[in-house]
């Protein structure tokens, strides 16, 4: 009795997995005729990726799939299937992807002097530009010239700079949401 009842449950989660598959691939495809409908810069990876989320968002809903959007867990692990899916069916897409590298970012600049330096979980520097402006930065990993300061950060207070930073997203646990900060990817005193 117990060999019948296990080749029924196989069975079973055999064409759950097939049904899952088809699932994937369907919202691969309809995800690339989306794509290929927008005629848009491919080279444009932020652009990119936002037609993507929404192509495949559309489609999933077209498809009647249960999606819950606040979890971005799940919604990750859907993108990386429909993705893997999607690569033989349109590899055009990703070439904004491979060409510009994986960590690719607008590297941006500020200079001015250091108001003040917080030290937390992580370093945040605050910075005064000459118009009066205050920003906040994040010193989330080494860069050049980060040793010097390492020992005793708050001697960068009073020190007029020149900083290149970049845009980056982290995740604050105590707010469950996404913010965003900017990352020292450089720090130079003027003299």
């Amino acid at each position: 009795m117990k060999k019948p009842l296990f080749f029924l449950l196989a069975l079973v989660i055999s064409f759950t997995t097939i049904a899952q598959e088809d699932i994937y691939r369907t919202l691969a495809i309809e995800t690339c005729e989306c794509i290929s409908k927008r005629k848009m810069d491919m080279t444009k990876r932020k652009e990119v990726e936002m037609a993507l989320g929404l192509c495949m968002l559309e489609s999933a809903q077209r498809n009647n799939m249960d999606l819950e959007m606040t979890d971005s867990e799940a919604m990750r692990k859907l993108g990386e299937k429909v993705g893997i899916q999607m690569a033989p069916i349109c590899p055009d897409v990703f070439s904004a992807f491979i060409e510009q590298g994986k960590d690719e970012t607008d590297v941006l600049s500020l200079s001015g002097k250091i108001k003040s330096v917080e030290e937390k979980d992580f370093l945040f520097i605050t910075l005064k530009e000459n118009g009066g402006k205050e920003h906040k930065l994040i010193w989330l990993r080494y860069f050049p010239g980060s040793d010097e300061f390492q020992e005793d950060p708050k001697k960068l207070v009073g020190k007029h700079v020149s900083i290149t930073y970049q845009e980056i997203e982290c995740y604050l646990p105590k707010a469950k949401l996404y913010y965003n900060n900017k990352e020292i990817t450089s720090l130079q005193i003027d003299e």
